[in-house]
């Protein structure tokens, strides 16, 4: 008898706790700002008398518009797992720019980026309930576009570059509530926060023109192409250190690291099965 209770309390337990897991997906969508910030590079403005006055220009590339798609498990009422397949659609940023009295130059950049985002939950639970997710970021797929231009005295130049990044692991975070419309579907407002710093790895001239010339298909690979390293020595093929440097390969040159943090405000619903 005593047997018995315990198989019909330990299956009362487990039916309980089937009934508290579940399988859900969901879509959202928001909007970041560059937080925390870096150096980007400088502004320059030189008056008619000559006065130059220069500035820094702070910010990442981790501002822009965010849309995922997220599948997740939840254990119980307040602990599970998700995994986010994120968009990342960057906003323009001004990381150069130079005016004087016979002309500018300016350098933007944006990012897109497929970024993959695990991570573990943690929620109060009921109807209407707080939640709180962290993990990681997992750039899969993407690439940093910065445009040059630039008029001097009625000469005009127009270039574009495309930067690759090595492969990095960032930090995620995020604090929301939701709400159970029903036992199928929430709605939930949040906000998140992303750490990333991405090394560079190859950049690519995709455009070069002169006047409106196009001059790309007269430039050398070693002009138009960087594969970026850690160290650069008398074999490396750059000619500032290597006089016997290829033309015809890509110029090396020491590699960098990227701000891509951002704060997002997202709002979205899931689907509970």
């Amino acid at each position: 008898m005593i047997k018995k209770g315990w198989l019909i309390g330990a299956l009362m337990l487990t039916i309980g706790t089937v009934n508290a897991q579940g399988v859900y997906t969901g879509i959202g969508i928001g909007y970041g700002f560059s937080s925390p910030t870096d150096l980007l590079g400088t502004k320059t403005e030189i008056d008619n008398a000559g006065n130059t006055t220069e500035s820094n220009i702070y910010g990442s590339f981790g501002a822009g518009l965010n849309s995922s798609i997220n599948v997740g498990y939840m254990f119980g009422e307040h602990f599970g797992v998700d995994l986010g397949i994120n968009y990342f659609l960057g906003s323009k940023v001004i990381s150069s720019e130079t005016n004087t009295p016979v002309g500018f130059s300016k350098v933007t950049s944006h990012s897109n980026q497929l970024r993959l985002i695990p991570s573990f939950v943690m929620s109060t639970g009921g109807k209407l309930s707080l939640y709180t997710r962290a993990g990681f970021i997992f750039p899969t797929i993407g690439v940093t576009i910065s445009e040059l231009r630039g008029d001097f005295m009625g000469s005009t130049t127009e270039q574009d570059f495309e930067t690759k990044g090595a492969f990095t692991v960032g930090y995620h975070g995020a604090f929301g509530g939701k709400y159970n419309v029903n036992d199928h579907i929430s709605l939930f407002a949040e906000i998140s926060g992303a750490y990333l710093r991405i090394k560079s790895k190859t950049r690519t001239q995709t455009k070069s023109t002169s006047n409106g010339v196009d001059i790309l298909d007269m430039m050398t690979t070693y002009q138009k192409e960087i594969n970026y390293t850690d160290e650069l020595n008398g074999n490396s093929n750059n000619y500032s250190i290597n006089p016997n440097a290829s033309g015809d390969s890509a110029r090396e040159e020491l590699a960098t690291k990227s701000n891509y943090n951002g704060a997002f405000l997202n709002v979205g619903v899931k689907y509970y099965f």
